[in-house]
C-alpha cells in the first residue's frame, strides 16, 4: 500500500527538474563530476560488454559418426560368442583410457586443492 509520503515524493520528481539537473551538468561542469561520469559509464560499458561477449557462447561443432555393422543372419553361436569377446575386449580398453584420464584429471585439481589448503582456503 502506497503511503501519502511517496505521493509526495513522486510530486518533487519532475521531467522538467531532471531536464534542468542535466543541463546545469553539462554546462556548469566541476571538474569531479566529469571524472564520476567517465568512471559510470566505463563501468556500465564493461558490465553491458561482459553480457555481450557472454551470450556469444558457441559449442563448437563435433562431427560424430555412427558405424554399425551389417552381421549374416546365418551366424552360428560361437561366431557371435567369438565377437562379443573381442568386443568385450575392445570397451574394456576405451574404459581403461576414460580412467586414466578421469584420473589424471583428479591428480591435477588434487594439486590445485592441496595449494590453496596451505592458504587455508
Amino acid at each position: 500500500m502506497l503511503s501519502p509520503n511517496h505521493f509526495r515524493m513522486m510530486r518533487q520528481v519532475r521531467p522538467r527538474s531532471a531536464l534542468r539537473d542535466a543541463y546545469d551538468m553539462l554546462i556548469r561542469p566541476a571538474p569531479h563530476k566529469w571524472g564520476f561520469l567517465g568512471l559510470a559509464a566505463t563501468l556500465t560499458g564493461l558490465v553491458v560488454f561482459g553480457f555481450v561477449q557472454d551470450s556469444k557462447w558457441e559449442k563448437p561443432y563435433k562431427r560424430e559418426i555412427v558405424y554399425v555393422n551389417d552381421w549374416r543372419l546365418d551366424r552360428s553361436d560361437a561366431e557371435i560368442t567369438a565377437q562379443q569377446k573381442v568386443d568385450e575386449a575392445e570397451k574394456l580398453e576405451r574404459l581403461k583410457k576414460i580412467n586414466a584420464e578421469k584420473e589424471k584429471r583428479r591428480r591435477e585439481w588434487q594439486k590445485i586443492d592441496d595449494g590453496l589448503s596451505r592458504f587455508g582456503l
